[in-house]
């Protein structure tokens, strides 16, 4: 897949039908709206598929070193079932209430001035500003060192590289190891280490794409910039619209835990199924000219925050954060162009973001 052009990719595989069985990978294909939302919530399948990661990523003289891996992985809320799921999810789930995440407001208003003040010229606003302010809102958010904001964006590209992307070699895999022997002695005296190590993990990584992303479409489509600027009531709804159309997370993997048949298809007990949030956010029996960039579209129900149970538990947060981001650059450095360049995408198949976007600020 050129991780680029994902969409002519989904284009291809829909021609094979909303939910299919890919003989070459052995795994299930989903890509309808409607498919993908009743398999998120279908209890007959497992967000646990780290069993999967272990089996099909390692080879088997490799699986000891990893196991430390993961193990850890196996306590994240993101990879639980039902009754483990419920009960971590019900004892966080007030830090991320609206009522809770407004209070940080202020926070990532400062920390959004600080990074993006300075700001003039030609900039890479990913290396200056998309990777800056992640990790400084989550060391907020996690009572944590502003200081080492670094370090934190450091763990998260690391242990979702060792996550998303394939690894096979153990030069591949040990920086994941180091991350977790560095969060083993770094949280010594945190009894909730494993929650905020998944935070830092999924949390900062999404966040830094969503910020790049947001801005690479809106600026590739300038009459909607201008638009923004000029209405910038239509912020709420432009951020829905970059969320469906430039999602960081482009899909989710779960695993069959019994037998069952599904719209016509006999899913196996073992079956891997792959449900793409990206291609069911362009799918044309939900959404009106589907490929179009839209800030003014209404009725916009993606899935770019999961569905279900796994319904994403940081999204507020991150959308806070985009929502401060654009507004600053909006009424502070509104004449905002793209350089020639090219912008440089981080390979993967899961997780999408940019490294790179080179702009001129005026």
């Amino acid at each position: 897949m050129d991780t680029a052009a994902p969409y002519l990719f989904y284009d291809d595989l829909r021609k094979k039908g909303d939910v299919h069985w890919d003989e070459q990978q052995r795994r299930w294909q989903v890509l309808g709206y409607k498919p993908v939302c009743d398999l998120l919530k279908d209890e007959r399948l497992s967000s646990d598929n780290t069993d999967i990661l272990l089996e099909t990523t390692f080879p088997r003289k490799q699986r000891d070193r990893v196991a430390p891996l993961i193990a850890h992985l196996k306590e994240w809320l993101f990879y639980s079932d039902p009754p483990e799921h419920t009960l971590l999810r019900r004892n966080v789930s007030d830090s991320f209430s609206q009522k809770s995440i407004v209070t940080y407001t202020t926070d990532v208003e400062r920390i959004v001035a600080d990074v993006c003040s300075t700001l003039s010229g030609e900039v890479d606003i990913v290396a200056q500003a998309a990777n800056q302010i992640p990790p400084r809102v989550m060391a907020v958010f996690l009572d944590l060192p502003e200081s080492d904001a670094d370090l934190f964006l450091r763990w998260a590209f690391q242990m979702s590289e060792f996550i998303t992307c394939p690894i096979r070699t153990p030069h591949e895999f040990q920086p994941a190891l180091s991350v977790l022997n560095e969060q083993q002695a770094y949280f010594k005296d945190r009894d909730d280490w494993v929650m905020t190590a998944m935070l830092i993990a999924t949390g900062i990584e999404t966040s830094v794409s969503l910020l790049g992303g947001a801005l690479l479409t809106l600026l590739q489509h300038p009459a909607q910039w201008q638009q923004l600027q000029q209405t910038p009531e239509l912020l709420d709804q432009a951020i829905d619209e970059v969320l469906r159309f430039e999602p960081p997370v482009h899909r989710a993997i779960r695993c069959v835990k019994e037998d069952f048949d599904f719209e016509g298809h006999l899913f196996k007990k073992g079956d891997i199924v792959l449900l793409y949030l990206a291609a069911a956010n362009r799918d044309a029996t939900i959404y009106t000219n589907p490929a179009h960039f839209d800030i003014t579209r209404a009725n916009n129900p993606h899935l770019s925050f999961g569905y279900g149970i796994h319904y994403c538990l940081g999204r507020l947060l991150g959308r806070l954060t985009v929502r401060v981001y654009l507004k600053y650059l909006l009424e502070h450095a509104g004449n905002l162009t793209l350089v020639d360049k090219p912008a440089v995408w981080h390979t993967g198949p899961t997780l999408r973001r940019l490294e790179s976007l080179w702009l001129n600020i005026a």
